[in-house]
């Protein structure tokens, strides 16, 4: 039984591989389109690094925490927001009320995939992953201010709290969403 979860868990991750690629190729057929979505992506990632230097370029702390313990915890929150919002909110629950509404529901259910990971997650939107890669150098670069190093049981676990996260808000999105089959 495990066997057969781990080898069905590894046919999705190298299909999502294959749709990531596809969706980069995509997305960089109009490259004048491509470089706006990543400069307008890029950019709001800044901004909020910005906001928090020009915050704490007045005090030391908030709460006890310091200008650099703030900015990792800013870093989490682009890597939660870019992976959740590149994997399934971009292109998978603000289309699937209409895909419900067109009847795509239909032709998804007769795909040999699962219909809930081929019709939220089909479509993984490149600009948002892409600034994951930011939200990592900002927490990589607290830390390193920070001074404190971090423990691989720290690591582990908030890996694990992270993967919950994402789950349980994919999750809520799932029930939110599929509310569409009952009032559209």
């Amino acid at each position: 039984m495990m066997r057969m979860g781990v080898k069905t868990m590894r046919k999705y991750l190298r299909i999502y591989g294959i749709l990531l690629r596809y969706s980069v190729i995509q997305s960089t057929t109009y490259r004048a389109n491509f470089f706006l979505e990543l400069f307008i992506e890029f950019g709001y990632q800044i901004g909020l690094v910005v906001f928090f230097y020009a915050l704490f370029g007045h005090i030391t702390q908030i709460a006890g925490w310091t200008y650099y313990e703030v900015l990792f915890l800013a870093g989490i929150n682009i890597v939660y927001g870019g992976l959740l919002w590149g994997m399934a909110f971009v292109f998978g629950f603000t289309r699937l009320p209409e895909d419900i509404k067109n009847g795509n529901v239909d032709i998804a259910l007769l795909k040999p995939l699962n219909p809930l990971f081929n019709l939220t997650l089909s479509k993984p939107y490149f600009t948002s992953l892409s600034s994951t890669l930011i939200g990592l150098g900002i927490m990589s670069y607290s830390v390193l201010k920070i001074g404190k190093g971090i423990r691989i049981q720290d690591m582990f676990f908030g890996a694990i709290i992270f993967c919950s996260g994402m789950v349980i808000a994919y999750s809520i999105a799932v029930i939110f969403s599929s509310a569409s089959f009952r009032f559209l």
